[in-house]
């Protein structure tokens, strides 16, 4: 029996896509979202997968919004110190972590926002909907 690994390359096609249309995530992964750039509202549907959302090198508009559905996975947003944050996380059994509270789900809504939100010229508004998930929001 050989313990090689075997490598085959894959050639990807480009997909021609109508005007102003962009695919950019599969619905079974581990993905990464925030690389500097200007701010586009996400909008993520995803069936099982951890994903990481950070907006630390992100030029955020005043108002932002953040929509993600999932079925299972863990979920951590990173959200730099300075912008206001309101969360709003929906889960049939779930586990809601922010400012080291953990907060246990069971078929309910959670909400938070942070403490002199109105005070802050940039906020982004984050809407979780899930069936079983993990959300964890790290201001840093």
């Amino acid at each position: 029996m050989s313990s090689e690994i075997q490598y085959k390359k894959i050639k990807l096609k480009k997909q021609n896509l109508p005007s102003g249309l962009k695919i950019n995530k599969n619905s079974f992964s581990v993905s990464r979202i925030g690389n500097s750039f200007y701010w586009d509202d996400i909008n993520i549907c995803f069936f099982r997968g951890n994903y990481l959302l950070d907006l630390g090198d992100t030029i955020l508009p005043n108002e932002a919004n953040m929509i993600v559905r999932c079925f299972y996975g863990k979920i951590r947003i990173v959200i730099p110190i300075g912008i206001g944050v309101f969360v709003d996380y929906v889960a049939y059994r779930g586990t809601f972590q922010i400012d080291q509270k953990i907060i246990n789900i069971k078929n309910q809504r959670a909400r938070y926002k942070s403490p002199n939100s109105d005070e802050f010229p940039q906020k982004v508004k984050i809407f979780v909907n899930s069936f079983i998930s993990t959300l964890e929001i790290v201001l840093a």
